[in-house]
């Protein structure tokens, strides 16, 4: 194999590390309201019960 699967499952986590902390500075420069960031109606469903089910 060209890409050894554990240097991909390496760097997934640390893509995800990065996107964890995105999320984070965006909530604190929102004073930690919620928004949805889906554009399309019918994602909005999705989107609200994956909020829920991080509760």
């Amino acid at each position: 194999m060209r890409f050894p699967a554990t240097d991909i499952v390496a760097l997934y986590s640390n893509r995800w590390e990065i996107e964890l902390a995105f999320r984070e500075i965006k909530q604190s420069m929102l004073d930690n309201a919620y928004m949805l960031c889906t554009k399309l109606s019918d994602m909005v469903k999705q989107e609200l019960w994956g909020s829920v089910a991080g509760l």
